[in-house]
């Protein structure tokens, strides 16, 4: 794996770097995947702003996903330009971009660790005073408290030991123990009860203060965002 090379290898001339990420503007986007050649998205034009929750809405396969992942650089843009900061995507180093996001998936991602490593990825300046100040600000210092063991509790990557909603939040608290100044919700309450849902969105209102991006098909989810825009036949429109 380690001799691996990456299929979409970075230019030479990404050397930027990139601070706190204020503004992200996509400026007429087109992408079709390498394998395949129809496109996904069409001349797509929006800007992102930090300390606003923007919601992605669409149908599954409408490029809600596809564009948060050209965002992240995941894949290079077909045409088009995306700038961060005034500064043209392309020419940004991975890891000086990838330094500014947190992303969390549909289905939390837990490491065969215990709650302590996978909430620190083992970053040792992270205190235990600041991951119970934050499973607190998630609603989980109590869950974790009653838990014999406490951060010490072990988690296998194929048993995990919380609900579905207490993962999603333990995959939150990791989030605000890395400070980004762009937030990625891919999905992340779409098999989450109302209750669980509010609770996510609220801790996000009120702790995370960058650029937020909400992906999601439920237009109850969507009722988040300070700005929407609707993804459908391969265009964006931003919903007034």
């Amino acid at each position: 794996l380690l001799q691996e090379q990456p299929l979409m290898a970075a230019p030479a001339t990404a050397s930027q770097t990139v601070d706190a990420i204020k503004q992200i503007q996509v400026k007429q986007v087109s992408f079709s995947y390498p394998a395949r050649p129809e496109e996904v998205l069409n001349d797509v034009t929006l800007t992102l702003k930090a300390g606003e929750i923007t919601g992605f809405v669409g149908a599954s396969g409408s490029g809600k996903s596809t564009l948060a992942k050209l965002i992240m650089g995941w894949y290079p843009v077909t045409s088009g330009q995306i700038l961060i900061n005034d500064t043209d995507l392309a020419t940004i180093s991975s890891q000086s971009l990838r330094a500014q996001i947190n992303y969390l998936p549909q289905t939390a991602i837990f490491f065969s660790e215990t709650v302590r490593d996978n909430l620190t990825l083992h970053d040792p300046t992270i205190t235990d005073d600041q991951i119970w100040t934050v499973l607190a600000q998630v609603k989980l210092s109590d869950r974790l408290k009653q838990v014999a063991n406490g951060l010490d509790t072990q988690i296998a990557a194929g048993h995990v030991p919380f609900s579905s909603g207490e993962q999603q939040r333990l995959e939150l608290a990791r989030a605000l123990l890395h400070p980004s100044s762009v937030l990625v919700l891919d999905e992340p309450t779409s098999n989450l009860d109302t209750e669980n849902e509010l609770l996510i969105m609220d801790t996000i209102k009120a702790y995370y203060h960058g650029i937020v991006i909400l992906i999601s098909h439920r237009a109850e989810s969507a009722a988040y965002a300070d700005r929407i825009y609707r993804f459908s036949n391969r265009q964006v429109v931003e919903e007034k």
